[in-house]
Order: C-alpha cells, then structure tokens, then sequence
C-alpha cells in the first residue's frame, strides 16, 4: 500500500505557485491509499459490511471536502471519479 502522504507534504505542495496539479495529485494518491483500504476490507469482511460502508463514506467525505476547498475544476473531478473504483488497480 502506498503511504500516506505527511502534513508537511500537505502543505508544501499548497503553498507552492501553481499548486492545482500538485493538490489534484495528492488527492489521487491518498484516495488510492484509501482505495487499497476498501479493496482489503471488501476482502475480509464484505461490501454489506459496515467497515466497508464506514470507509467508503470516509472516501467521499475527503475528495468532497478537498475538491471544494481547491476548487477544483469539473473535468477534474471527472477525471478522479472516473478512477475511484474499487477494482481499479492502484497504480497510476
């Protein structure tokens, strides 16, 4: 699984001129980390399970709260919706 990308990572690549694909790549590699999550949960206890439930809403709840506040563009969040399915391999 790939780690979670750190606080100061975070808020380097925010603070940097022109930061939008930097912040749109953080958000890929952390809902790919999530996405590895879901995948081994899904495993072990089932998509009906509540874990399952549980991080899928913690998923959506992130790239809406991210997205929002980067503003990011429409085809953007296409593009990262397109990719959010647990099947999908994790590596980009």
């Amino acid at each position: 699984m790939p780690p979670l990308p750190s606080q100061q990572q975070r808020t380097t690549s925010m603070a940097e001129p022109g930061s939008e694909a930097a912040t749109l790549k953080l958000i890929e590699n952390v809902l790919d980390y999530i996405r590895a999550n879901l995948s081994n949960i899904e495993r072990v206890w089932g998509a009906d399970s509540v874990q399952y439930k549980s991080a899928s809403e913690i998923m959506n709840s992130y790239l809406d709260e991210n997205l929002r506040a980067h503003s990011v563009d429409k085809e953007d969040i296409a593009d990262l919706l397109a990719k959010m399915s647990v099947g999908d391999d994790t590596r980009r």
